[in-house]
Parts: structure tokens; sequence; C-alpha cells
């Protein structure tokens, strides 16, 4: 049991942080500092920006979203299993 709520909670992590780079490439900011024609440069950047500038603003949402999203399976599963 203990392993598979890891699993959610690592998976859940994954999904909001992929929601979060989805969501930071339309934004404004990263269209005027970081874009490019180059493919190869678009990607780097667009990693650039998530690291420095999405996650240190919005890692507790991240965290906070998983943690309940987490909570919410066990929970879930534990009132399936009575």
């Amino acid at each position: 049991m203990k392993n598979s709520i890891i699993k959610i909670f690592i998976l859940n992590l994954i999904i909001f942080s992929l929601i979060t780079y989805i969501l930071g490439i339309t934004d404004t900011a990263f269209k005027k500092n970081y874009l490019s024609d180059n493919i190869i440069l678009y990607v780097i950047n667009s990693i650039k920006y998530f690291i420095f500038w999405v996650l240190p603003n919005w890692w507790i949402s991240i965290f906070c979203g998983s943690l309940s999203l987490t909570f919410l399976y066990g929970l879930i599963r534990k009132i399936s299993k009575i």
C-alpha cells in the first residue's frame, strides 16, 4: 500500500509539473525573453524558463496539489475496501 501511494504521489508531481511547463510556455514573459527560431534553443530556453521562473513561483502549488490528490486517492481506496 505504501509503495503504491509513493508512486501515485510521484505521478501526480510529474503531471502537475507538465501542466505548469505547458502553461509556462504560453506565458508572455517566456515569449519576450526566451523565444528562439532554432528548435533546439527553443527547447533549452523553455526548460531554463521553467526551472528558473516557473518552478520557484509554483512549487508550493505543485506540491500541495499532488499531496491533495494522493490523499484523495488513498481515501478512496480505503473507502472502497470497506
